[in-house]
């Protein structure tokens, strides 16, 4: 399992494009909308197929999403996952990444961190800027390795990304297609994804959290099923087969729960094991 995969599973789920009013300073009303919060899954094997060897999955991802439209959105993740084969042995992975992008999405910052069985595997930092609505996104990494990058001008980052999925599904859209970038696989390239959104679910009380402490708040919010299928570029769609792809429910302050991710090989379930939400941070005066 690549550590890029690993690292799309929340720097996308949390999943994300502001429409081109953003560069103007102009934000969609889903930017006010989006609750700071930590939330904790807990991760167990869907299935497996049989030329996996994959005999059990155990593990738990922690996200973090702070910030405010004023001052950009921090989101920290940790994703400890271990995949046992059937001799009895196990891999324990755990992959550490924080991002903050500014507001309009004009730029963003990542720190991403692999360990393997306790030991450090890779390390990637660096920065992406859009100088100009239609300029290419231009990315700066310190590592593994000093380089510079150019990425297409419609590539945008993660909360961006997050952001625009609210707003087609508030909209009663049910397809959104972008290039999203959030610095995995070393910060080398973006992926295109390719989002399937399902029928609103009303706001009602839902049994898969109903004994999630604090949970009781998103019953009184509008939820929407999702799937999105990550491609290594847009021309890699028509060959039908996604890198990987991840479902999940999404409230409309940007909470996400009853995780599905499927890795071709095996799929992973997430369900959320506890939320606490922040106080909103105010804009400076």
């Amino acid at each position: 399992m690549s550590e890029r995969t690993r690292t799309t599973v929340f720097a996308a789920a949390a999943w994300l494009i502001l429409s081109p009013l953003a560069s103007a300073g102009v934000l969609p009303p889903e930017a006010l909308m989006l609750a700071p919060h930590r939330a904790v899954y807990n991760l167990e094997l869907g299935s497996a197929r049989a030329s996996s060897s994959v005999a059990g999955v155990r593990g738990r991802l922690v996200f973090e999403f702070t910030g405010n439209v004023c001052e950009g959105f921090t989101q920290n993740m940790r994703f400890v996952m271990g995949v046992s084969n059937r001799d009895g042995g196990e891999t324990m992975s755990d992959l550490r990444s924080t991002t903050w992008e500014t507001p309009g999405g004009d730029k963003f910052k990542f720190t991403v961190d692999d360990y393997q069985n306790a030991e450090p595997s890779d390390a990637t930092s660096g920065s992406a800027e859009r100088p100009a609505e239609h300029d290419a996104v231009a990315v700066s990494l310190a590592k593994p390795k000093s380089e510079k990058l150019s990425l297409l001008p419609d590539t945008i980052f993660p909360v961006q990304h997050t952001i625009r999925l609210l707003g087609a599904a508030i909209r009663g859209e049910h397809a959104m297609a972008a290039n999203l970038f959030d610095g995995s696989d070393k910060g080398q390239k973006a992926s295109f994804t390719n989002s399937i959104i399902g029928k609103l679910r009303p706001a009602v009380a839902n049994p898969d959290i109903a004994a999630v402490k604090n949970a009781e708040r998103l019953n009184v919010l509008r939820s929407w099923p999702v799937n999105i299928a990550y491609y290594a570029t847009e021309s890699a769609k028509a060959e039908g087969t996604p890198e990987h792809e991840m479902a999940f429910t999404v409230y409309e302050n940007g909470v996400v729960s009853k995780l599905a991710i499927d890795y071709g090989s095996l799929s992973v379930k997430g369900s959320l094991a506890e939320i606490e939400f922040y106080p909103p941070a105010k804009c400076p005066e």
